[in-house]
């Protein structure tokens, strides 16, 4: 990690966190992200992880991706933000998860629609769910790393010491409790009945989302 005076990858507030891992338990978006095949799951984490720059995610997903077969280059590529190395039926899969890294989860209706129309309503949900579940971690991983920034006396904009502080310890302590709590509900019937993931993912969508975010990586 370069050292500038201003940390400009993206990062958790509070809220923000809490909304997400929210998301995560209540449409169990780790089991459904389990059911793609390992590879083409692990290209949808590189190609997310390219666009919000978490080293930890780089480093860990790029060891896994080696396991299930994937050669370096082709994982070099990824983390590069090119795309052409890979498999072609899963090339719209890939640039739709670029896109969501980069809108911050807020997809286009039409780049939705697009998904579904190339892989079905089912697969579809399990790459959103792929997604979803490595923007956690990288926003996590970079929240860690605005710490180490704090702590060293440099900037992160819109993020104060103890709010940094606060998405930390939520991880750490409240997300585990909450998961728990979660599968109790749904153990005794609590749980309320969910819409198809895919459905949410329509609600989430714009009309006109813009096609680039900025992806300063410090």
């Amino acid at each position: 990690m370069s050292l500038g005076e201003t940390f400009k990858r993206r990062t958790y507030g509070y809220r923000e966190f809490r909304d997400a891992l929210g998301d995560i338990l209540r449409n169990g978006v780790l089991r459904r992200a389990g059911q793609l095949d390992s590879a083409f799951r692990e290209r949808l984490m590189l190609a997310v992880t390219e666009v919000n720059g978490c080293r930890y995610c780089s480093y860990l997903h790029s060891a896994v991706a080696l396991r299930t077969g994937m050669d370096d280059a082709e994982v070099r590529a990824l983390l590069a933000g090119e795309l052409e190395s890979s498999p072609q039926e899963q090339l719209a899969g890939l640039m739709f998860a670029q896109h969501w890294a980069e809108t911050q989860g807020r997809p286009a209706r039409d780049a939705v629609e697009r998904l579904v129309t190339e892989y079905g309503s089912e697969t579809a949900a399990n790459i959103v769910a792929a997604v979803q579940s490595i923007m956690l971690g990288n926003l996590y991983g970079n929240t860690f790393d605005a710490l180490l920034w704090r702590l060293r006396g440099r900037s992160v904009p819109e993020r104060s010491f103890l709010e940094i502080i606060a998405v930390l310890l939520a991880g750490v302590w409240i997300a585990p409790v909450a998961w728990i709590g979660m599968a109790w509900r749904r153990l005794t019937g609590g749980a309320p009945a969910a819409t198809h993931p895919i459905d949410n993912v329509r609600r989430l969508a714009i009309d006109d989302a813009p096609t680039e975010a900025t992806r300063g990586a410090a």
